[in-house]
């Protein structure tokens, strides 16, 4: 008898397994070919973020680490190439910090002058008082300094608008003589600007829950400090607000929220696909964010299977995932 169970079970799990292919196969033949990059949307996101999802059961091989700076690289140019300002690149394992060396380089070939920073500790600003909890300002002698464990490389800044100065003739009034002519005042023309710089930032699982917690106890650090500062404190003085928060975590030099999240698995493909995880994608910053995920064809079927290069995050999907933010309903509420 417990045989016979065993032997339905495999044989239902076998037809699963072959409906599965089949459905993954015919949605792929029949999907709608995405929009180029540089076509029309009727918006795309300012802010993009790729969680790369990397096989944690084993040792990180060559092959696994090519695809996944193949991915970065090109996923680079697409960004330049469809609009986007800013590229976030997570992994959790901190495979892209350990190695942001590489995409520093490889933006170097791209453009000759680039704006990049490392840096393991960024400091932002004490922020000001919150309006709805009426407390004082901070002194600025009370440093709120969290570890955002952030790396970010800006491509080159567009150069600034070139004039250059036409000088265009014209004969004199009252004479026909050729070649007497007077030129009019130099005309000032605007050489259009290049590119828009890409801001680039690659974090880790230390960017976020941690991170989140450190800035909570810093804040609330920084208001017991305001005892032995302030003469005559009050509750209010202490009052530490969402508002402050968010602006330390997504200020200027903090981490911004992304608009997009594209999610991409490196591990090869497996039946039944497995659903979508954020892997400790930090969570302050996706409170209002869009969230893509198509999930590799299965192993063995498709145009992609049967290699290394399944792994590598393709055109098609970049495209698709920016079709799908394009026809997105956002609704955030009153």
């Amino acid at each position: 008898m417990l045989n016979f169970r065993l032997s339905v079970l495999l044989f239902i799990h076998a037809i699963y397994a072959l409906t599965a292919k089949f459905l993954a196969l015919w949605r792929r033949q029949h999907q709608r070919e995405p929009l180029p990059l540089d076509a029309p949307r009727s918006k795309i996101p300012r802010h993009l973020a790729i969680v790369f999802d990397l096989d944690s059961t084993q040792p990180h091989d060559k092959i696994e680490e090519e695809s996944l700076f193949k991915s970065v690289y090109n996923s680079i140019a697409w960004c330049e190439a469809a609009g986007i300002e800013k590229l976030t690149l997570y992994d959790y394992q901190g495979v892209l910090r350990n190695g942001s060396a590489l995409v520093r380089d490889h933006l170097s070939h791209l453009h000759p002058e680039i704006d990049s920073s490392e840096s393991e500790l960024e400091y932002p600003l004490t922020p000001p008082h919150s309006d709805d909890c009426d407390s004082r300002s901070i002194s600025p002698d009370v440093d709120i300094r969290v570890d955002l464990h952030t790396i970010t490389l800006n491509t080159r800044p567009p150069a600034p608008s070139k004039r250059r100065s036409i000088a265009r003739k014209r004969r004199v009034k009252g004479t026909s003589i050729p070649g007497i002519a007077t030129f009019l005042a130099p005309i000032r023309v605007d050489t259009p600007k290049g590119p828009p710089s890409l801001q680039i930032k690659i974090i880790s699982h230390q960017s976020s829950k941690g991170t989140l917690a450190a800035a909570a106890r810093s804040m609330a650090a920084s208001r017991y400090k305001l005892r032995s500062i302030l003469q005559d404190p009050t509750p209010q003085d202490f009052c530490v607000s969402i508002e402050d928060l968010n602006l330390l975590l997504e200020g200027e030099e903090g981490f911004s929220s992304p608009d997009l999240v594209l999610l991409h698995s490196m591990k090869p493909p497996i039946a039944p696909v497995p659903p979508p995880e954020l892997l400790g994608f930090p969570p302050w910053q996706i409170r209002l964010t869009e969230i893509s995920y198509f999930p590799n064809p299965i192993l063995g079927l498709g145009p992609c299977s049967g290699g290394p290069q399944a792994l590598t995050l393709d055109e098609r999907t970049f495209r698709a995932a920016l079709d799908e933010f394009s026809g997105a309903q956002m609704r955030l509420g009153k």
